[in-house]
C-alpha cells in the first residue's frame, strides 16, 4: 500500500533528513524515494530543491504568504541534488 511521509522542521537544530530517510529503509523495510532536499539546515536554511522540476526553491521571509522564489539549483547543490533525483 502506498505511504506518503513528510520531513519538515529543517530549520530546527539537530536537523538530518538523510538519517529519516534512513530510518524509514531500516525500520518499515521501505523504499522512499525523496522528491525534495533541504537547502542548508539548521540556521542555514532558505529552502528546499523540488528533484521533480530540478528547481530551488525559497521564500522571500519568514512570514506566513511570503512570496516564493524559483529558479535554477545553485552548481554548490547541483551534484547533491542529481544524485538524490528519482530515476
Amino acid at each position: 500500500m502506498p505511504r506518503i511521509a513528510f520531513i519538515n522542521k529543517c530549520d530546527r537544530v539537530g536537523a538530518d533528513p538523510d538519517r529519516c530517510v534512513e530510518q524509514i529503509r531500516e525500520r518499515l523495510k521501505a523504499s522512499p524515494v525523496v522528491v525534495q532536499i533541504p537547502n542548508g539546515l539548521e540556521d542555514e536554511f532558505t529552502g528546499i530543491v523540488d528533484l521533480i522540476a530540478f528547481k530551488l526553491v525559497e521564500w522571500e521571509d519568514d512570514t506566513m504568504g511570503a512570496a516564493m522564489l524559483v529558479s535554477e539549483v545553485p552548481e554548490a547543490l547541483r551534484a547533491r541534488a542529481s544524485r538524490r533525483a528519482p530515476r
